[in-house]
């Protein structure tokens, strides 16, 4: 982001669109676009590999920080509804994160994990903070 943040938004656009195509059936951000490289095949099933804490921190994180660096509102704007259901679900299960993978995946599957919980924090930060406020308060 720091170095070119075009390439930032270029590599959240294709989950953006997915997410927003409403063929993942989880409340949360998906883990990849599938296992089938280079198709892009999702996971309509939504069996994806389980990081709903990380993934939905990690975009919210990554599009702030896309809009601090540029100012440009637009993907915000476009995917609010995305990153609102993400950050509502940061806010249902952050505090007492259920059994789930961090970015730590070589380990198993962690209940009350004390990164994921940081990580969600960090998330809802973004949300809350004062541009992030303003951000997501302008696009909807």
């Amino acid at each position: 982001m720091y170095s070119n943040p075009a390439i930032g938004r270029a590599l959240l656009e294709p989950l953006l669109r997915y997410a927003a195509m409403d063929l993942y059936p989880n409340r949360w951000a998906i883990h990849d676009l599938g296992s089938l490289y280079p198709n892009i095949t999702g996971h309509n099933d939504g069996q994806d590999e389980h990081m709903p804490i990380e993934e939905s921190a990690n975009m919210i994180i990554m599009a702030l920080s896309y809009t601090q660096k540029t100012n440009d509102l637009s993907m915000i704007k476009q995917y609010f509804q995305e990153f609102d259901g993400w950050a509502q679900y940061l806010v249902a299960t952050t505090l007492l994160p259920a059994e789930q993978l961090s970015t730590d995946d070589f380990s198993k599957p962690i209940a009350n994990h004390t990164n994921l919980a940081a990580k969600g924090i960090i998330g809802i930060a973004c949300v809350l903070s004062s541009l992030g406020f303003r951000l997501l308060h302008a696009a909807g």
